[in-house]
Parts: structure tokens; sequence; C-alpha cells
């Protein structure tokens, strides 16, 4: 029996795919092993191995070369590995190495170097794509869509926090609590002449607060944002080119958060990943 899957095909599929398998193998009660080779060199690859290595079944938090992968091996005992892995001339190599059979998310497999018997199957990956919560954006995502001279307080450790929402302060002469508690884990975009629904913004779940206008805040908007360790940013923009920057960021991305690593995880329910050794 094979003791590695290894999963291949375009970078977001993929890396969703790989890390659903071994959360489904998790699940189950089978040891997996999830990590992703390639170049530390390249961002992309460096940043999901370093979220592969918070998850409980995560390697590490560096990319790993195959003969790291592959010494590995001996010392497996049932435990399975999930190796996300390019699609390049080199993958036969690691396929044989690892001992693997080849999982391709989507429809990628007549052009890789793999032997018939080592190709497990192709899975349809079309459920990701528009799911609101795998396509929900980091803070740094936003922040990154934001013009260069935004101002940001209070963004230690909330990098990676998802913002599952996006909503604009509306133009209301109440507070809007009942309007921001509709929705968890949100940015939320307010103007700088509106402290009130920025207050309101704060008592509920948000995950990162936008003020537009350029004007700095009420310094008790500032208290009560860094009381509730959550990140600010004051652009000199208005509210509607904010808002187009921001909503160009929800779409599909690689799984940077465990909940999301659950929602993929549960979209492929249908797959039985022990199936996929035999």
């Amino acid at each position: 029996m094979p003791r590695s899957i290894v999963v291949t095909g375009p970078d977001i599929e993929r890396t969703t795919l790989a890390a659903a398998i071994a959360h489904r193998l998790h699940l189950v009660g089978r040891e997996a092993l999830l990590l992703t080779m390639g170049s530390a060199n390249d961002p992309g690859t460096a940043r999901t191995a370093a979220f592969y290595g918070g998850l409980p079944y995560g390697i590490g938090v560096n990319p790993l070369g195959l003969s790291q992968a592959a010494s590995m091996l001996g010392d497996l005992g049932s435990a399975v590995i999930v190796a996300d892995v390019p699609a390049d001339d080199a993958i036969g190599e690691t396929v044989e190495k690892l001992d693997a059979v080849v999982v391709v998310a989507g429809s990628a497999a007549a052009h890789l170097p793999i032997a018939p018997e080592r190709f497990a199957g192709e899975i349809d990956v079309s459920g990701f794509r528009g799911d609101r919560l795998l396509m929900a954006p980091t803070v740094s995502r936003v922040l990154a869509a934001l013009p260069a001279e935004t101002t940001v307080r209070f963004i230690d450790g909330k990098q990676e926090a998802l913002c599952e929402d996006l909503l604009i302060a509306p133009i209301a002469h109440d507070t809007g609590r009942l309007y921001f508690g509709g929705a968890d884990h949100a940015v939320v975009v307010c103007r700088d002449d509106k402290p009130e629904l920025a207050l309101s913004a704060l008592a509920g779940n948000t995950t990162l607060l936008v003020i537009t206008g350029g004007d700095e805040p009420l310094g008790y908007v500032a208290e009560r944002a860094a009381a509730a360790s959550t990140p600010l940013a004051i652009t000199r923009e208005t509210t509607f080119p904010t808002v187009q920057r921001i909503e160009t960021t929800f779409a599909p991305g690689p799984p940077r958060s465990l909940k999301q690593v659950e929602r993929a995880a549960s979209i492929m329910a249908h797959i039985d990943p022990e199936a996929l050794l035999r």
C-alpha cells in the first residue's frame, strides 16, 4: 500500500485540497502529516508551509525538499504523508521516492509524467470556487489593497485574521448596532465623521475597521479599537473607492485558517481519503 498522497494541480486548488484531505484523515483517526514541497524563496510557498505548520497535522514551518520528505518514510508507522507538490517535471521522481499515489486537483493529469499505477484520480474542486468562507481575505491581504499611505494601528498578531464579510457603515441617525451585529468577522468601512457608527462596529465582532476621508478618528474611537485589539486603518480615500479596493480581495486564495480547512474538508465530504491509498 502506498505511504503518501501527493496532491498536485493549480496552486490555490492544490493547497486547499491537500489541507482538506489531511483534515479528513485526521477526522477518521488516521494520523496525517501535511507538508508542502518547493523553494523557501518563493513567498507563497513559504507562507503556505508556515500555515500548515500551525495545523494539528502540519510538519514544520518551512517547505521541504525531496530528500527531507523522503527521509521521513522510515519513521512513519501508520501515518500518511499528504504532500502539496507543484505540477512540474520533477513530480514523477517525487512520487516514486515518497512511495505515493497522485491526486490531481482539477483535470491536469494528462500532462503529468507519472506512472499509471500511481494515479489515484482527478478530484473535482469546483465546490471550492465561489465559496464565501474560502474566498475570505486575511487582514494583511485587505490592507495590501489599500493606498500605500494608509495608516495602520493595532495590527500585531492580527495579520492572518479572516475578514469573512464586508460592511459599509450606513448613512443613518441610529447607532447601527443591529446592522453590525448581523455579521461576524467583518471588515467595516466607516467615514471619519461617523464616530458613533465606528463605535458600534467595534462593539460587534469586527475584524478590521477602515476609516475613510483622511481625518484622524476621535480619540475614543482609537481607544476602543485598542481595547478590543481590532486593527484600525485610516485612509485619505473616500468610501466608494475604498470599498472597491476591498471587494477585489474577496477572491479565491489558499486557506489561511483552520476554519477554512474545515470548510474545504466538508465540501470534500464525499471523498474517502483512505480509499485513495488502496
